[in-house]
């Protein structure tokens, strides 16, 4: 039993002593008598064998004996095992076996229960996104590189989870296709693709497509309306061409109305007293016609002017030098 006493109390000064350059040497150096670090770690000059879980030097070999395990034990071995992550590796006594590493698998004389990551030659935990599994298989990493789902790892899988909101430069919405959610914009209640443009028929409106056109709705790209509409501020399509309304595109109004200058407002038309409509018609009631091309008056009756073509009605007749009609 000297030489296990010779290993825990020597240990740490011969990492110390190595630590300063110092020669310190024998009988600490012996083979089969400094186990590795974590990760493999081991004094200057020497180098970790998985197989035995050993630091050796350059052409050493080592044959643990069975009474080379740590006092404390009454069967020789170490209570307590050496743990790194998702790794049981025995203090002492044999290396990793099947029935002692149930639920795991043996990477020399560690037992990973995790995942293991081959280009450390490392054993993890399992539970990390970027290193997740069990069983001692090998590590996955769960970003998958989308910016509409939440990556996990929960019980060594990966889960993406969709996430709702707002993307770099749209949403995120469901793949309709059965795809992966994925980040969208440009279409109705969108944000606008680069916080300016959407799809045809949609408009961008403080940073969200809708849509366009329509009474109530948004101005199209350029102010743009429905026949029956017109855009006010470069904002609203509002109904026009109706009495009291805006005039239309080249100020169009209705049937009796007129678009008059100032107001760009349809106003009524062609009765007694109103401006005449478009081309001078004043359309009636009664006999009338466009005064000065401004406004329309009666005509046609007793002591009121002629009508357009020196018409007089009731039997009267239009004077030559008066204008008007009368009984002759």
């Amino acid at each position: 039993m000297g030489v296990p006493v010779l290993t825990r109390l020597g240990l740490a000064a011969l990492w110390l002593c190595l630590a300063m350059g110092l020669g310190c040497y024998d009988p600490a150096l012996a083979p089969c008598t400094i186990r590795c670090g974590s990760g493999g770690a081991c004094p200057e000059e020497l180098s970790c064998n998985q197989a035995t879980g050993f630091c050796l030097r350059p052409g050493q070999t080592c044959s643990p004996a069975p009474d080379a395990a740590a006092d404390g034990a009454p069967d020789g071995r170490s209570d307590a095992p050496i743990v790194d992550g998702g790794v049981d590796r025995p203090a002492d006594g044999p290396g990793c076996t099947a029935a002692s590493c149930t639920g795991g698998t043996c990477y020399g004389d560690a037992c990973c229960r995790g995942c293991w990551d081959s280009t450390q030659s490392q054993c993890h935990d399992g539970s990390e996104l970027d290193f997740c599994g069990l069983g001692g298989g090998a590590c996955a990493g769960c970003n998958d590189g989308n910016e509409c789902t939440r990556d996990r790892c929960t019980m060594g899988a990966c889960a993406h989870d969709m996430f709702v909101g707002n993307c770099l430069n749209g949403v995120c919405v469901g793949g309709a296709d059965g795809g992966p959610p994925r980040c969208e914009c440009g279409a109705a209640a969108e944000p606008c693709c680069n916080g300016t443009s959407c799809n045809a028929g949609l408009t961008c409106m403080i940073g969200s497509c809708g849509g366009c056109g329509l009474v109530g709705q948004q101005c199209c790209t350029g102010g743009a309306c429905a026949p029956n509409a017109i855009c006010t501020g470069s904002v609203m399509c509002v109904a026009c061409g109706g009495a009291n309304q805006a005039c239309c595109s080249n100020q169009g109004c209705g049937p009796n109305l007129i678009c008059a200058s100032g107001t760009i407002t349809c106003t009524p038309c062609g009765m007694s007293g109103q401006p005449c409509c478009a081309g001078g018609a004043c359309p009636g009631p009664g006999h009338l016609y466009c005064n000065n091309g401004t406004r329309c008056d009666p005509c046609g009756l007793m002591n009121q002017i002629c009508c357009p073509g020196n018409v007089c009605y009731e039997g009267l007749l239009c004077g030559a030098v008066s204008h008007t009609c009368g009984i002759l």
